[in-house]
């Protein structure tokens, strides 16, 4: 979803347009997705999401108190991109694997612990270098595997937030989190900073409780 929010920040900051109506901006929305190369069906989500959330000059009453919401949403959504890593991980297939893990090596299995309890998300991910030889091997042994993904900060939990996207890990004892998927780790870093800052409104496009 953070992607039609850039294709809609990239239509609204070129100057040269003017999108006055639900006509012009959809044909702006429409011509930006095509150059990216999005499908029929992602075109269409994209549209609906700029027509959801962009607001016409008759829309709003002080445009001041709207470009200052508009500049605060889009310096945020610059921020997350400093707070995301590419990075290598170790990924364990379920908590099955991690059991197994223990009985070989449990210095290993303890990396996939947070606080004694689970991480919060639905996978098992680790960074990489964060294992010795023998850690590593251990798991590789019990179905581990290793694949690039993505680090990145997370202040807070949202483990409790049911609209989330799937696909990540993460550990409050770090303020770390991994995806194997940049939009994912995008969303899940962007939800855990306004959290943290109490502000769900930061990142409209997760429909944060």
């Amino acid at each position: 979803m953070n992607e039609y929010y850039d294709i809609l920040d990239t239509v609204v900051s070129n100057g040269r347009l003017e999108l006055n109506t639900p006509e012009e901006l959809e044909i702006e929305i429409e011509h930006e997705a095509r150059e990216r190369g999005l499908s029929d069906d992602e075109i269409a989500e994209a549209i609906a999401y700029a027509l959801d959330h962009y607001q016409f000059p008759d829309d709003h009453d002080d445009d001041d108190d709207y470009d200052d919401d508009y500049d605060e949403l889009a310096e945020f959504c610059d921020m997350l991109k400093h707070r995301i890593r590419f990075a290598q991980l170790l990924c364990m297939p379920d908590r099955e694997a991690i059991e197994e893990l223990r009985k070989l090596n449990a210095d290993a299995a303890d990396q996939f612990a947070d606080y004694n309890g689970d991480p919060d998300g639905d996978l098992w991910l680790a960074w990489i270098h964060s294992f010795s030889y023998d850690q590593l091997q251990a798991a590789l042994k019990v179905g581990g595997f290793t694949k690039y993904g993505y680090s990145f900060e997370y202040p807070r939990s949202v483990h409790d937030q049911p609209d989330l996207p799937s696909g990540w890990c993460a550990y409050n004892a770090g303020e770390v989190g991994y995806a194997l998927e940049y939009s994912v780790a995008y969303d899940i870093c962007a939800a855990s900073h306004a959290k943290a800052y109490n502000r769900p409104d930061l990142c409209p496009w997760l429909c944060l409780e």
